[in-house]
């Protein structure tokens, strides 16, 4: 699987934190992710407009007790069976 941005972001189970990255618009309220993972993965961490707003939606899921992967623009979140690699 490769995914970036929202593609990384709907790996996880609950995926509301991101609600305030971009709204909701006129889609539904739909908050699950795939559930494939069960960390949060924040991509963006060093972006200019984004960074700000996705580190308080990291810091948000780490006080709800979920670990987190802070991936910058320039890195890649890799999984191989149970080997996790950010390169």
């Amino acid at each position: 699987y490769g995914g970036s941005s929202a593609g990384a972001v709907i790996l996880m189970d609950d995926i509301e934190p991101y609600l305030p990255a971009d709204g909701l618009g006129p889609a539904p309220r739909v908050y699950p992710g795939l559930g494939i993972v069960e960390y949060a993965i924040v991509p963006h961490c060093d972006n200019e407009k984004y960074g700000q707003l996705v580190l308080s939606i990291a810091d948000k899921y780490e006080e709800e007790g979920v670990e987190v992967y802070r991936i910058n623009d320039d890195q890649a979140f890799v999984v191989n069976g149970k080997k996790i690699e950010i390169i």
